[in-house]
């Protein structure tokens, strides 16, 4: 299998929380005028988080997350949490999916049925899936550029609709709204960036914590990035109402009037843009699932699995979430506390358990070489004798 680069792994990790900046409803709610300082501080935390995900890789080099928790728990509590992480994947896959339909249904073609696009959409991410994750991540540099000069050249044509004092107060709201709204983002879409830990075993290169630690720094500043700036532009423009509307960052575009006659509705871009971003977030998650399920039941055959899974996520979506409204209330009240076990939870235990492991290992093997050594002595010493 063809290896990821450094920089593959970086801008799939940027791209992974681009995806889900441009949908800041979640934590918006919350955060109100202040989104933009929450997603920088919650940004800074996250560079703990991303150390624990950096050293479990440094530890594990050639193994999956799936694998890590056979080696670090054993066989069966392992494959008890490995599972765990399975249906958070298929849950996590269900909802990007719902995102898609949503979004396409309620602003771009309000006629198609919804059944036909989760077919749709879930047959391209399989033959994508099957091509493999080098051929995905190859594009990652192109699809997070894309979207980031999506987000700056929006931001520019909205200029002269900006408010500056709709950013004034600063820190008006109750403290714990702040902390809930950090809370949200600091799990979707900053925590889901665990995922590399399904790929990390296919990064090229020497895997040491630096190493790998700057790759997921420079990731994270990129995706912080480009949330920070869709919570400043929809702050701008909107101000307190953009808690009232479903997907704020659309809404604003659409408040852009290019002069003499110039293009209009160019929202559409945001559309496209948005399409491509939950395209290969989905794809990604899917690599993850298959590779899961391929090490946790010890499968062969990836080309069977890949379109059973599909149809399990595609219909899990389908069947579980019937609204948008629906979505929005999850993922902004229960799945940031389920969200945190999977994402914070094991991930913690997990190198705890691994770094006791790793020094009774060490402490063992010394042991054994000094009682080697001493027996050596002892030996030439009856010897001389």
């Amino acid at each position: 299998m063809t290896k990821l680069s450094k920089r593959q792994m970086i801008f799939t990790i940027a791209c992974v929380m681009q995806s889900s900046s441009l949908i800041t409803v979640y934590f918006v709610r919350y955060a109100a005028r202040d989104a933009w300082l929450i997603a920088i501080i919650t940004s800074i935390l996250a560079a703990g988080l991303f150390a624990i995900f950096a050293k479990l890789i440094a530890l594990y080099p050639d193994k999956n997350l799936i694998e890590m928790c056979s080696e670090i728990f054993g066989n069966v509590v392992g494959k008890f949490f490995g599972l765990i992480f399975l249906i958070f994947m298929l849950t996590l896959a269900a909802l990007n999916m719902h995102d898609l339909q949503s979004f396409v249904t309620e602003y771009l073609m309000p006629q198609t049925p919804k059944m036909l696009i989760y077919v749709t959409f879930s047959l391209v991410c399989a033959a994508a899936v099957r091509a493999g994750i080098s051929t995905l991540t190859r594009y990652a540099f192109l699809t997070s550029v894309m979207s980031l000069g999506t987000v700056i050249l929006t931001t520019l044509l909205l200029l002269n609709q900006a408010d500056i004092s709709n950013f004034l107060p600063i820190f008006f709201k109750n403290p714990l709204e702040y902390v809930r709204a950090g809370h949200i983002l600091l799990t979707i879409p900053i925590g889901e960036v665990f995922l590399l830990l399904m790929i990390s075993p296919h990064v090229e290169g020497k895997k040491t914590f630096k190493k790998i630690y700057k790759s997921f720094i420079i990731g994270l500043c990129l995706g912080a990035f480009s949330i920070m700036i869709v919570a400043a532009q929809s702050t701008a423009v909107l101000g307190e109402n953009m808690k009232y509307v479903n997907l704020p960052t659309y809404e604003v575009l659409q408040l852009i009037n290019l002069p003499n006659g110039g293009v209009s509705r160019i929202e559409v871009f945001f559309g496209v843009t948005l399409i491509i971003m939950l395209f290969f977030k989905v794809t990604l998650i899917y690599n993850c699932i298959v590779e899961g399920f391929k090490s946790l039941f010890k499968i062969k055959d990836k080309k069977r699995l890949v379109f059973v899974i599909g149809a399990v996520f595609s219909t899990f979506a389908a069947i579980t979430y019937k609204c948008s409204g629906g979505n929005v209330a999850f993922a902004s009240n229960a799945a940031p506390i389920i969200w945190s076990f999977v994402e914070y939870v094991i991930p913690a235990a997990m190198l705890i358990f691994a770094l006791i492991k790793k020094r009774a290992t060490a402490k063992k093997g010394q042991e054994t070489k000094t009682n080697f050594d001493a027996s050596g002595k002892k030996r030439g010493v009856s010897a001389c004798s």
